[in-house]
């Protein structure tokens, strides 16, 4: 066997090596985030109006809990599906909050908010929330069960269906 063609082999092994290493890492931190069918942390964060919202007073119903920005793009251009989503879902209990943590004063996500027809509580996302669910992208959508369990989760640009079939997983 040649040395070029051995030092090919090296380097194709090599690489292999590094790309399984990359998905093992990557799969450890992102299961530092609480697992599908696991309790759902509990948080208190403010609505645009100033008042205090805890994830646990919607026990016994399911919660979408969107994390997203004013500023993002693919986040306002999720907004449309969401809202119409929002009309028929909360019909049938589902909670959705959104979570800002593009740095939003109140004023400004209200008005976002409300430009989109959107009948929802924004939050003003601070301190360790986005942590403690593992949230690395805008926008991130969860599913918390009517129990308090993470259901499903989206991140990025969604199509409708893809939000719809994530939404009615909440449902009892």
């Amino acid at each position: 066997m040649s040395v070029q063609r051995k030092a090919i082999i090296y380097g194709i092994t090599f690489g292999l090596i590094l790309i399984i290493l990359f998905y093992m890492v990557s799969t450890i931190i992102n299961d530092a985030s609480p697992a599908k069918g696991k309790f759902a942390p509990d948080f208190t964060l403010d609505d645009f109006d100033g008042n205090a919202v805890t994830l646990s007073q919607y026990r016994g119903h399911p919660v979408l809990l969107d994390f997203m920005s004013t500023s993002c793009s693919d986040c306002n251009g999720d907004m449309p599906n969401l809202t119409a989503l929002y009309k028929d879902y909360s019909q049938k209990g589902v909670i959705f909050l959104s979570i800002s943590y593009g740095g939003e004063d109140a004023p400004v996500l209200k008005a976002y908010l409300k430009g989109y027809g959107a009948g929802w509580k924004g939050l003003l996302g601070t301190g360790p929330v986005k942590q403690d669910y593992g949230i690395d992208a805008l926008p991130t959508y969860l599913m918390i069960d009517p129990n308090g369990a993470r259901g499903g989760s989206l991140s990025g640009h969604q199509t409708f269906e893809s939000l719809k079939a994530l939404v009615a997983s909440g449902l009892p």
